[in-house]
């Protein structure tokens, strides 16, 4: 059984952006539909043979159906990119998560990403760094031998 991410909006300024990017290249990609089909029309087809308002009425009349398809194409890319998008910010969205719960405080529990996530390494090398840190912060804790260690004063039992 796959292993999903029930949210595919994690960042909203990064998947923000690569939706702006994507909804600005459509529409840049339409309007040069909407300019360059009726010029050809004018161009090739008609010859200049036809007056330059009926070519392109007949034009936008032939034009409908691509521009509905056009239009109706928008929300799968932006769909697609979301969920692309996905595999990337869910594992910076984890790291950062795990960094925040050990400045608070929190045991360290290794972090894994999804299978069709980016970046499995960037998980390895920081679990494998943790797992550096923890044995220093443990060595550090073991008495050296030939230092004389200060000793706790002893307090009778129920003197605060």
């Amino acid at each position: 059984m796959r292993n999903r991410r029930s949210k595919k909006f994690i960042d909203r300024k990064v998947q923000g952006q690569l939706i702006l990017g994507v909804a600005v290249h459509w529409l840049l990609f339409f309007v040069m539909v909407l300019c360059a089909v009726p010029m050809w029309q004018i161009i090739r087809v008609s010859g200049f043979t036809k007056p330059f308002p009926a070519v392109f009425a007949e034009t936008w009349q032939q034009m409908v159906p691509v521009l509905v398809f056009l239009a109706a194409i928008l929300p799968i890319f932006i769909w697609e990119m979301v969920k692309f998008s996905n595999r990337f910010t869910g594992p910076i969205y984890r790291l950062h998560k795990t960094i925040r719960s050990i400045r608070a405080g929190e045991k360290f529990e290794p972090i894994h990403f999804r299978k069709d996530d980016f970046w499995h390494e960037l998980a390895d090398d920081f679990n494998a760094m943790m797992e550096q840190v923890g044995k220093k912060e443990s060595a550090s804790l073991v008495p050296k031998e030939g230092v004389e260690q200060p000793q706790e004063e002893e307090k009778p039992i129920g003197v605060g």
